[in-house]
């Protein structure tokens, strides 16, 4: 639909309206609205969420679902009252200095308007913590669990450098990151969160399409950023790295861990694999209800400004924000 469609659409619905990106911002918000305000918010809230994918993107010159979601509140907000229109976006790289100085220079969530930016640079960089992965891994990988999570506790903060190299060397090449995430699987992984070069070179061209050229300057980048990266702030490991690329790549993570720690070779492959079987939307759901859950909990970070902005009060709202 066209703007002009989708206002007079919101003047015409009684409920109050989120307007996300995609269609997993919209499964993540359902599991957190539903920690949040009860099982029947639906009913209860006055509360509906949009995705971007309604509007279609000749009607205000947007380019990507960001774009969209940004342009849209902005332009209706004003024509609209109070509270009818909230937007969520991902925050992607803005606010970080990767040139001069690795270093997150905003550190809050920031709100423009009434559009609320992701804490990271996508919503999934808020799973990407040890207090939301633990309840899907245990789920992923049964009874050997234990020591394969214990071992990627340890390593954790090294996976997520290496999510930050592989997003740096995407960044400084301006390849596609989801063809570098086509490339990524538990084998070319390190239990020390490294990543064997060797094999990913191998990844790079039958997974990804990149031809030799292409793969030498990326094995040449990454390697650069390895050796500049030795000494980073903690802090911006979960937020900084490309949200998609990052969240697969802990979950292969985790799968090497599984199969470093399995007792019996011969099951090793098939129970690192194991882990993996379940599809990404699957686990995308998983990390969301228990990120949700974590987030009531007041444990782990996520935008409770939301709620001021459509105007949602709660009995009693999470300490950690």
């Amino acid at each position: 639909m066209t703007l002009e469609e989708y206002k007079k659409y919101l003047e015409w619905d009684t409920q109050k309206h989120l307007l996300v990106e995609g269609t997993s911002d919209r499964i993540i918000f359902l599991r957190f609205f539903e920690e949040f305000l009860g099982p029947e918010w639906q009913d209860n809230s006055g509360l509906a969420i949009d995705t971007s994918e309604i509007l279609s993107s000749s009607s205000n010159n947007a380019q990507g679902n960001r774009e969209k979601v940004e342009l849209a509140v902005n332009m209706l907000m004003n024509l609209l009252p109070l509270n009818k229109l909230t937007g969520f976006v991902d925050r992607e790289f803005r606010g970080f200095d990767w040139e001069s100085e690795f270093q997150d220079k905003l550190k809050i969530h920031v709100i423009k308007d009434r559009i609320v930016w992701t804490r990271g640079h996508s919503i999934e960089n808020y799973f990407l913590n040890i207090n939301v992965l633990q309840i899907p891994f245990t789920i992923a990988s049964g009874e050997t669990f234990k020591k394969a999570y214990d071992l990627f506790k340890k390593n954790l903060l090294y996976f997520l450098k290496t999510a930050c190299i592989l997003t740096l060397s995407a960044l400084s090449l301006n390849y596609s990151f989801d063809r570098i995430k086509a490339s990524i699987g538990w084998d070319i992984l390190e239990s020390d969160g490294t990543i064997n070069t060797e094999i990913w070179s191998d990844r790079l061209n039958d997974k990804a399409n990149f031809n030799r050229e292409e793969i030498s300057q990326l094995i040449k980048q990454y390697n650069k950023y390895a050796d500049n990266l030795i000494s980073i702030n903690d802090e911006i490991l979960e937020w900084f790295p490309h949200g998609h690329i990052s969240f697969h790549l802990i979950w292969c993570a985790f799968a090497r861990c599984v199969y470093e720690t399995v007792d019996n070779p011969s099951e090793r492959k098939s129970k690192a694999q194991k882990v993996l079987e379940a599809s990404s939307d699957m686990r995308l759901g998983m990390c969301a209800l228990y990120w949700a859950k974590c987030a009531r909990q007041g444990i782990v970070p996520h935008p409770s400004e939301i709620f001021n902005l459509i105007g949602i009060a709660l009995d009693s709202k999470p300490a950690h924000t």
